[in-house]
């Protein structure tokens, strides 16, 4: 985790005039009802009429009488303008924060897709710091103690092993299903029964993880059928667990760990030398038969992705490759299988990995317009793509391990960024900083940065 951090352009009056309600949906984060000050309308305001200064729609002489009237309004304010929003929520006794009721975001938002919609935004952990079922059906009660709505799970392979400290990648069941040996439900009886004792009542959103491209895949191909059908029942096998366990679905890992290259062509050519074009059926055909077993179990499931199609887009818009040659040039194909065979009540999410360093509001707003536009292009079944992909995004808590990239003030906005600006889903990544149980005193500030941000939504 962790191999990409693209860099992305700076929003300008073009996007803004793209998405013109998500622009004006993220302007509320800036309108608090513990600290209405100037700032309060000096972000938000700009935001708001961006698009129409952009299109040139306001005379000179609006715009000099308009700016004096926001002057003037500056020194006087106690709350959000009234001019803007068509209600303001007061909870000052508690510091919550205002739900500004904005006008253009509410009778004039834009559906980027049919599926999306604006239900409540989700903070989940995943990352080094996550525990298995074992320690979820002991320790639910103080896991929900955190700032979170969900978190990764990981299951034992060797439960007895696990307990004598066993918890590398090789004794869980997330890692080895994309490889060579065949697992069945019957071995994961216990697993499922932890899940069950635990009682969850915040952590609503739970999944299993699923790396698609570990080193126990580093010999897979797309054209070995025997293979394909032990990778297919595996994680089936998997499906069953996090359903019968309660999960909200899967988090899916495709960033190719330990020598595995199964969305490089290059890479793959040398195992089985076919063109381009029939990589690029294959990996979809897998997807298809990949989906059509896990949908089988999760017919509601969210499929959380670290990343998704963006990340080959990035790559061709940085470095010029084509899908050829790019290290993941058939990632694309097979995610088109996968949204091939979803059901209608199932949804992927692009994780949006490359913006863990994220901190700026109008960062997560042009990975947002990449997520919705520029990555469609690369989708063969851009239908189903624009039906069943949403925006999500990834922070790296420790980022590139240090511990204190983000301050916890830094991490408080950018968390309520990111969630402002996505679809559904925020996911937080660290590696020494972790929560189950929280690490010294160092998290401690993290987890009330969190817990601020996560208030707001």
């Amino acid at each position: 985790m962790g191999e990409f951090h693209m860099q992305v352009e700076e929003w300008n009056c073009e996007d803004s005039m793209k998405y013109p309600s998500k622009t004006a949906e993220v302007s509320q984060i800036f309108c608090k009802s513990k600290s209405r000050s100037r700032q309060s309308l000096d972000l938000r305001t700009p935001v708001y009429l961006l698009p129409q200064l952009c299109e040139k729609r306001f005379s000179y002489k609006f715009a000099r009488i308009f700016i004096f009237f926001s002057i003037f309004g500056l020194g006087t304010a106690q709350a959000c303008s009234p001019s803007l929003s068509s209600g303001v929520s007061k909870s000052e006794d508690r510091g919550q924060e205002s739900k500004i009721s904005v006008t253009a975001a509410t009778t004039a938002k834009e559906s980027v897709t049919s599926a999306q919609g604006t239900g409540p935004k989700k903070l989940i952990y995943y990352g080094w710091g996550i525990r298995d079922t074992q320690y979820a059906r002991d320790s639910w009660r103080q896991m929900e103690e955190m700032p979170f709505d969900g978190v990764g799970i990981a299951v034992a392979i060797d439960r007895l092993a696990w307990q004598k400290g066993k918890t590398g990648t090789d004794n869980q069941l997330s890692w080895q299903v994309m490889g060579e040996r065949a697992f069945h439900e019957e071995g994961f009886r216990d697993a499922i029964a932890d899940l069950k004792e635990a009682k969850w009542k915040r952590f609503t959103d739970n999944f299993l993880p699923l790396p698609l491209c570990p080193g126990s895949a580093k010999t897979l191909n797309w054209f070995d059928e025997q293979r394909w059908h032990t990778v297919v029942n595996n994680l089936e096998v998997l499906a069953k667990i996090a359903a019968e366990g309660g999960m909200k679905g899967l988090i899916l890992d495709p960033e190719q760990y330990s020598k595995c290259d199964l969305f490089s062509y290059p890479g793959q050519r040398q195992k089985v030398d076919r063109s381009f074009e029939e990589h690029v059926a294959m990996a979809r055909q897998r997807g298809r038969q990949v989906m059509t077993a896990v949908a089988a179990h999760l017919p509601r499931g969210v499929f959380l992705s670290v990343f998704g199609h963006s990340f080959p887009f990035l790559e061709r818009l940085q470095r010029g490759a084509d899908s050829q040659g790019q290290k993941y040039g058939l990632l694309p194909a097979f995610y088109d299988g996968l949204l091939e065979a979803m059901p209608s009540g199932a949804y992927l999410v692009d994780g949006y990995e490359s913006g863990f360093a994220f901190k700026e509001q109008k960062k997560f707003l042009k990975a947002y317009g990449q997520i919705h536009k520029g990555a469609l292009t690369l989708s063969a079944v851009p239908d189903r793509y624009q039906e069943k992909v949403k925006a999500g995004f990834g922070l790296w808590l420790d980022y590139n391990d240090r511990p204190g990239y983000f301050t916890p003030e830094e991490l408080r906005q950018a968390v309520s960024n990111a969630l402002s600006v996505s679809d559904g889903y925020v996911w937080i990544y660290s590696h020494n900083l972790q929560f189950f149980p929280p690490s010294p005193e160092t998290v401690k500030p993290y987890i009330k940065a969190l817990a601020e941000a996560r208030s707001v939504r």
